[in-house]
């Protein structure tokens, strides 16, 4: 009977070679914020407010104070800075068209996002970007309020988008 011989180095060299290929590239760098911000639309998740300024929500906007018909809403952006508001499947108006454009830029620290129209009711001009990511953006906009609702007459309103 023949004995079947293995050249190490050629063992080496081989399993050398399948974990390498089976390795995860690590040196891929993340997606830019612009990249998500383009990956996919974005959907109404929630809405909250922020009274004493400080960035962080106080309380929630029940959605029972925001229309159906903008919470179905869905935000396409473009990498041109262009994007789309597709009214879905209720609109607010039935005169209204099923889809208007609009135009947005992101500052160069990547921190604020400014919206000539608004995009949603209140958001508009320079929004600050609190977060984004693959699944989620969180914007902020300071706005005058009810002294009612906030003694300064201004809140932070923080609204969520998800894919």
């Amino acid at each position: 009977m023949k004995k079947l011989l293995i050249n190490p180095t050629i063992l080496m060299a081989s399993t050398l070679l399948l974990m390498a290929a089976c390795k995860k590239k690590s040196d891929d760098p993340p997606p830019t914020t612009s990249e998500n911000i383009t990956a996919s639309a974005w959907r109404y998740d929630k809405a909250e407010v922020d009274i004493d300024l400080n960035g962080t929500a106080d309380f929630p906007i029940q959605e029972s104070m925001l229309e159906s018909c903008e919470r179905d809403n869905i935000l396409t952006f473009r990498s041109n800075n262009t994007g789309t508001i597709d009214e879905g499947a209720e609109k607010c108006d039935a005169s209204d068209p099923q889809s208007l454009d609009f135009t947005w830029t992101l500052s160069a620290d990547e921190k604020t996002i400014n919206f000539p129209t608004a995009i949603l009711a209140g958001v508009d001009g320079d929004v600050k970007l609190v977060s984004v990511s693959a699944t989620s953006m969180v914007l902020m906009k300071e706005t005058e309020v009810p002294p009612l609702v906030s003694p300064s007459g201004k809140a932070n309103i923080i609204l969520t988008l998800k894919h």
